[in-house]
């Protein structure tokens, strides 16, 4: 992609920027699949699902990111990517994330009126990611 024009790119969590740069691409997991932003894409606002987000830098360095749910905005002034949570390849706590998964799997295995099945899941699916992510499926 030489050549190709960088554009702002915030990433944006409860806890604050987990990044702000100048990227020359960006693919994120829609809602409906994933899909790339380049410095000329029209302005969007789209929902995000969990999933991973794809990068290439002003310099050509590529980086992978998971993310949680939320949603893109683009505009002229760059893009926002806004989550409930991200992190950075390399950067995954692995025993946390495996602690999650084991935590999520005791929720799904049991069939009481109590577990909130749907909030389960979604802690399975952020777990995995992140163990994914980091190389650690077990």
């Amino acid at each position: 992609m030489a050549g190709t024009t960088a554009y702002n790119l915030q990433i944006v969590t409860p806890e604050g920027h987990a990044f702000v740069g100048e990227v020359r691409s960006v693919v994120l997991p829609g809602a409906d699949g994933s899909f790339g932003i380049l410095a000329t894409h029209a302005p969007l606002l789209s929902a995000l699902q969990v999933g991973t987000l794809e990068m290439e830098d002003a310099s050509g360095n590529r980086e992978t990111w998971a993310i949680g749910e939320g949603f893109v905005e683009v505009v002229a002034e760059g893009t926002k990517v806004l989550t409930d949570f991200t992190n950075k390849a390399g950067e995954v706590d692995v025993p946390r994330a495996e602690a999650a998964r084991e935590r999520a799997q005791q929720l799904l295995d049991q069939s009481l009126e109590t577990t909130d099945r749907a909030r389960a899941e979604a802690a399975m699916r952020r777990a995995m990611l992140r163990l994914r992510l980091s190389g650690k499926t077990s």
